[in-house]
């Protein structure tokens, strides 16, 4: 590089710098903040900008692939700010996705010279997870897979300062290690290249990163992810893969146009495998893995949100509404139970709606597009194989991201939200650093193109939309959504409550069944609109009408584990108990809900249905113990 070009290149990186630096504080500040920082962070976010500016920076506003499904994800999530039962809790998890927005934009304008510095703030968040996970996780309340770490997490805990606050949960804690491993692996493989050039200093920093990335692994196995583990294996089994062959590149060059969709069909190929039958016979496999037999337990609980989404596929159930969705209408019980579905596909569908997973996907596609392009052995001028070596580690990030994401919601589902669109990000600025300026102008006008594709399949989307909308069934399923929403407002605004739904608030349902109504007008099946009919008539008491609705959506939908037990309970009250039984008897929770039924009727003043609840109860518990005793 000529000196002029070098001073050039030394410009761009002090000028990008600020915004790079107060991204990554207004990202800190929300993650800490768990949100709730609200919109404090933009006005720090705002001096990086003028700073920007004052140094002639202004290139930071130019366009990037992403931006509209990026503004269809956000917007959608506007739509979920709406949506949500609990208002605060929306809006902080709506400052959250604005920190992953800013650091997207900051990581895609940044130069060449400043990404290995952005993968070492990366390295080493990774060590920051590791050292608070090991400074805070209680191994005896949680232990550790194999004995030979739970014995080194038990003399750990001896001797370690007591902690003063809460963990991070191991899932978690493993999750976002796994995803920032492949950054220390990059440093510590750019440091040996150049261990003989710059020699004992450079040692001495090949000795460090050694230990960091030991140091986080380690804790990797303390935590006892297992799906964090084979995510990590995986994406570096594929890593290197990539980075010794050529197949990809000649693919790309000869079937360029091709790539993009394969992506898009072998992602939502694998989803639904996932989802089927394969599903269940992967969960079953890992189910033999050493450690606690949870993989088919995550196989339901998909299942159980896919139930949901059927309820809110256009407006989503608002964002962070998971919880309170999950428990109110799946599990029929006023507790906190879950905080997520355990799946970053299906969360984002479920509080944000099909229109978000569609960009999401788009998302995922060209970020993939961007690394995959990318030549890991390419000198051109403007770019060098460590330019090849960091588009690998984030390749393997966001494969992890994903991997780890079909059984763990790591990022969407916890205060580390803002990470979800670095790998896009990085990815973005990677194709943009080793391009020359002639080079870039062609990009430009390619990035035209690539948004004219990217607006063209919106509009197919949009068209499908519609012509679901002109369907008397897709009107119907409108109209149920926006009841189903209603509903949730009315019936989760103090969730947890812990407290039984009392008969009074049906009345403040009335709304919701007005909508209701509209839908089964159009479409007297309607699975959603009759389920929340037949549980407004349960509040009712109206138990006769409530077995009518539930019996119609039963026959729709008969894994449905919210449906079954309120059909149960409506039968049994009506009384029909043997039919109650029998509904009621592969449904969880069911003799400690009885205890409290038995009680609450009494309370009421409904003797009768006070001895059918205490009945039952005693029905149920000598099945089980003839089950125990068998």
């Amino acid at each position: 590089m000529t000196p002029l070009g070098h001073r050039s290149a030394q410009s761009a990186s002090r000028s990008a710098t600020p915004i790079l630096i107060v991204a990554g504080l207004s990202g800190l500040l929300w993650s800490i903040s768990g949100g709730e920082a609200g919109a404090w962070p933009l006005v720090i976010l705002g001096l990086g900008f003028i700073a920007a500016i004052r140094l002639n920076r202004t290139d930071f506003l130019r366009r990037t692939l992403l931006d509209l499904p990026l503004a269809l994800f956000l917007g959608t999530a506007v739509v979920g700010i709406w949506a949500g039962y609990d208002p605060g809790a929306a809006q902080n998890k709506f400052w959250l996705l604005v920190g992953g927005y800013v650091l997207y934009y900051a990581l895609a304008m940044q130069p060449s010279e400043n990404l290995w510095r952005v993968a070492a703030v990366l390295a080493g968040l990774g060590v920051a997870v590791a050292v608070a996970f090991l400074l805070t996780h209680d191994w005896q309340a949680s232990p550790a897979i194999f004995a030979s770490l739970q014995r080194l997490g038990m003399a750990w805990m001896a001797v370690r300062p007591s902690p003063s606050a809460a963990g991070l949960h191991p899932n978690i804690a493993g999750g976002l290690m796994a995803i920032l491993i492949p950054f220390q692996i990059a440093w510590i493989w750019r440091a040996r290249r150049t261990q003989g050039v710059r020699g004992e200093k450079n040692r001495r920093r090949l000795l460090i990163l050694a230990f960091a990335i030991a140091l986080t692994i380690l804790a990797l196995l303390l935590t006892s992810s297992r799906g964090a583990l084979l995510a990590l294996v995986a994406a570096l089994i594929v890593w290197m893969l990539w980075q010794d062959t050529s197949i990809s590149r000649r693919f790309l060059q000869r079937h360029g146009r091709l790539f993009v969709p394969l992506i898009a069909i072998g992602l939502v190929a694998g989803i639904f495998a996932l989802l089927s039958g394969w599903g269940w016979q992967a969960a079953q496999l890992l189910d033999r893995l050493p450690g606690p037999a949870s993989a088919v337990g995550r196989a339901r609980l998909a299942g159980q949100t896919i139930d949901l989404i059927v309820d809110f596929p256009f407006t989503g159930g608002g964002l962070a509404a998971f919880p309170g969705l999950h428990s109110h209408y799946i599990l029929g019980i006023p507790f906190y139970y879950l905080p997520n579905g355990h799946n970053v596909i299906l969360d984002v569908t479920l509080e944000q709606g099909i229109p978000a997973t569609v960009a999401l996907i788009i998302i995922i596609t060209a970020t993939f597009w961007l690394l995959v392009r990318h030549n890991p052995r390419q000198t051109t001028i403007g770019a060098s194989r460590d330019t090849g070596l960091l588009a690998g580690a984030t390749l393997s990030s966001f494969l992890i991201l994903l991997l780890h994401g079909m059984v763990e919601d790591t990022v969407y589902g916890s205060a580390a939200l803002p990470l979800l669109f670095t790998a896009p990000g990085l990815a973005h600025a990677l194709n943009w650093a080793g391009l020359d300026r002639e080079t870039r102008q062609q990009q430009a006008s390619q990035l035209s193109r690539w948004q004219s594709r990217t607006v063209a399949v919106l509009a197919i989307a949009a068209l499908a939309l519609i012509s679901i909308l002109a369907l008397p069934s897709g009107r119907a399923l409108w109209w149920a959504n926006l009841g189903a929403v209603s509903m949730a407002r009315a019936q989760l605004a103090d969730f947890p409550s812990g407290k039984w739904a009392q008969s009074d608030q049906a009345e403040t349902l009335k709304d919701a069944e007005v909508l209701f109504q509209r839908s089964l007008h159009l479409h007297p099946q309607q699975r959603t609109a009759q389920y929340r009919m037949g549980m407004i008539a349960m509040l009712r008491r109206d138990y006769d009408s409530a077995t009518g609705h539930l019996e119609i959506t039963y026959a729709q939908d008969s894994d449905h584990i919210g449906v079954r037990k309120a059909l149960g309970y409506s039968y049994a009250w009506s009384g029909n108990v043997e039919r109650g039984r029998q509904m009621l008897g592969a449904v969880p929770f069911v003799t400690q809900e009885l205890v409290s039924y038995t009680r609450w009727w009494r309370g009421q003043g409904c003797d009768d249905l006070a001895e059918t609840a205490a009945e039952m109860l005693t029905y149920f518990r000598s099945a089980k113990d003839r089950t125990v005793i068998q």
